[in-house]
């Protein structure tokens, strides 16, 4: 659903820092499906400070796109490490194998205090850093305190068997996926081979493991049973505890972070690091940088910079935040290669909340919708797609507030647009679509929708029920 490039951030004085921007595939950004599982990523992972988990840096829109901004881990993915090893028929091994565990152990038991259930430990997941750091990235199927704990999420060859089955699952999944990466390091075979004409998830249903060879170390094989059982109540009761185990194996073949940087350039004769692809020339003729926008979304996002408040904000409230100045989004923009020119200025849209006010303080809704270019003629009016209660449709130019019934309690509407819209909801300016999570209060609310490119209006009438989730996506002629 994404793809990943490496970036540079100026700062002051020559100062650059690299990240790794996760660059969601427009086609995908219709969907509110796809966007909420990429919001939800970035809504569970900027809350993650830990040493051993990558963290998310922003989380952000550039015109249409949306992306994620991790710090860029400088090295390799343990799936890369593994498929080398194998090429070359020279498995890891215990000890190494044992190091990355543990390292991968510690971020887990971190995010299960907190309550996150990652569903998707996999090599591609962890990352090796040419210093032998381990890293576990990749929140995108996580499960949050509030989720709803079932479902087959996650990527098959590295599933518990309730989690292939898409029964209801605990953080004893991802235990379960640690053993396999454990097994996988000391064999140098996938577990959830192809072999025999059996799908991966069939394998995966049944939990099938088989024991470690009898010349690993007896600690090790008793610790990838352990974690592997396919009864949940058989593994480990947590991150904790296997780590406490896995610790008590390495030492007795003591290994290090070096020892792991030797192999990792040993591997790669000499290159740690993965290379890195460049990006075509991008030609930015004929681009109208007064029309373009930049808006990042912030929702308690780490500011990498802050303006003084002057949006007419009241006195004490929080001053309007901007996670990139206008330079450092041309940066971004030209690393990802996006086609046209970063003129306008940025403004936060916060998730979440009050619509429009989300971001908590009055000038929100002026600032969270940059203006485009007028519209050389006025824009199409279409009517409303949802009737009344009586069957009948209210005119498309109705321009006040509709009555709302009355009802107590507030809802939540997600709202999306093909191509994109502005929006306006009960006269109020409510920003661009895609809408997640907008906090309204239960009854109708009138939904006004306009793409100044098309030169379209929508109108919709939409019923928001108290205590539950609305979703409506328009799609344009």
């Amino acid at each position: 659903m994404a793809t990943v490039h490496l970036a540079e951030a100026p700062g002051p004085a020559g100062v650059t820092k690299r990240l790794a921007i996760k660059r969601m595939r427009p086609s995908l950004a219709v969907s509110p499906r796809f966007l909420e599982m990429f919001v939800a990523e970035a809504r569970v992972a900027v809350g993650l400070s830990h040493a051993r988990i990558v963290p998310v840096l922003d989380f952000g829109r550039v015109g249409g796109e949306y992306f994620l901004a991790l710090e860029h881990v400088e090295g390799r993915d343990f799936g890369a490490v593994l498929a080398r090893a194998r090429a070359r028929n020279r498995p890891l091994g215990a000890p190494l194998g044992l190091l990355i565990a543990a390292r991968v152990l510690e971020a887990l038991d971190y995010a299960h205090r907190r309550g996150i259930v990652h569903r998707d430990v996999t090599p591609g997941n962890v990352l090796v850093s040419v210093e032998g750091e381990v890293r576990l990235g990749d929140f995108g199927v996580a499960l949050g305190p509030a989720a709803e704990a079932a479902g087959a999420r996650g990527t098959p060859a590295y599933m518990a068997p309730e989690q292939a089955r898409g029964e209801t699952v605990d953080p004893r999944v991802d235990i379960f996926a640690v053993g396999l990466l454990l097994h996988e390091a000391v064999t140098g075979v996938r577990v959830y081979g192809s072999e025999g004409g059996v799908s991966v998830i069939e394998r995966a249903r049944h939990g099938d493991v088989p024991p470690l060879p009898e010349d690993a170390p007896a600690a090790v094989r008793r610790l990838v049973a352990r974690a592997t059982a396919r009864d949940p109540d058989a593994r480990h009761a947590g991150a904790a505890a296997m780590l406490e185990e896995t610790l008590a194996a390495l030492a007795v073949s003591p290994t290090t972070e070096r020892d792991l940087a030797r192999a990792l350039a040993d591997l790669f004769d000499g290159q740690a690091a993965a290379p890195v692809e460049p990006l075509a020339d991008v030609d930015l003729a004929g681009v109208d940088a007064a029309a373009d926008e930049v808006t990042y979304l912030g929702g308690g996002l780490h500011a990498l910079e802050t303006t003084p408040n002057s949006d007419g904000a009241a006195p004490g409230d929080a001053p309007p935040t901007r996670l990139f100045s206008r330079r450092r989004a041309a940066a971004l923009a030209g690393a990802l290669a996006l086609a046209f020119a970063l003129a306008a200025a940025l403004s936060p849209q916060w998730l979440g909340g009050e619509a429009p006010a989300r971001t908590g303080h009055p000038a929100a809704a002026t600032s969270a919708a940059p203006q485009a270019r007028a519209p050389k003629s006025p824009p199409r009016t279409v009517a409303p797609t949802f009737p009344t209660e009586d069957g009948t449709r209210p005119s498309a130019t109705t321009g006040g507030k509709p009555p709302v019934k009355a009802s107590t309690g507030t809802g939540t509407l997600d709202l999306g647009a093909v191509p994109w819209a502005r929006v306006r909801i009960d006269g109020r300016d409510a920003g661009e679509t895609p809408l997640l999570g907008v906090r309204l209060s239960a009854g109708r609310h009138v939904v006004r929708l306009e793409n100044p490119h098309l030169r379209v209006v929508r109108e919709i009438l939409v019923d928001v029920r108290a205590g539950a989730k609305t979703t409506e996506v328009v799609r344009f002629e």
